[in-house]
């Protein structure tokens, strides 16, 4: 995966030769806004199914988008966003589990110091709690 020099675009390419296999322009965040620039993309395997996830920054919000990796398409999946700026992205590769069933979830800090999970359940929040405490 990868995104285009035009900052609303991510490409999908053939890992052998380097093809194309897909392309996606993320639409704005706000209605009369240009594209966003795509600051983070993760690629985040394990689970039932693999996820593209792409933090869209947008002038004055950011929103997480969470694409198919084989197919391009936008899932409707539960993700963060807010106002302001992301200003660091991580996956919590700590936190997948070894056997793939589980992904490693992505850690988000805005320029407030916010922190912001995706996916942000009980089961990503309870061992990052424990690493806090250790």
């Amino acid at each position: 995966m990868t995104s285009d020099c035009t900052p609303h675009q991510v490409f999908a390419l053939h890992s052998s030769d380097g093809s194309v296999l897909w392309s996606r322009r993320l639409p704005p965040l706000a209605p009369g806004e240009p594209p966003p620039a795509l600051p983070y993309l993760l690629v985040c395997r394990g689970g039932v199914h693999p996820q593209v996830v792409v933090v869209a920054q947008g002038e004055a919000a950011w929103a997480v988008q969470v694409l198919s990796p084989s197919s391009g398409k936008m899932l409707p999946v539960a993700a963060p966003s807010g106002a302001g700026r992301i200003v660091h992205a991580v996956k919590l590769e700590r936190l997948a589990s070894d056997d793939g069933s589980t992904r490693a979830p992505v850690l988000l800090v805005d320029e407030n110091l916010m922190v912001h999970l995706y996916p942000d359940t009980a089961e990503v929040q309870s061992p990052l709690m424990a690493l806090e405490c250790a």
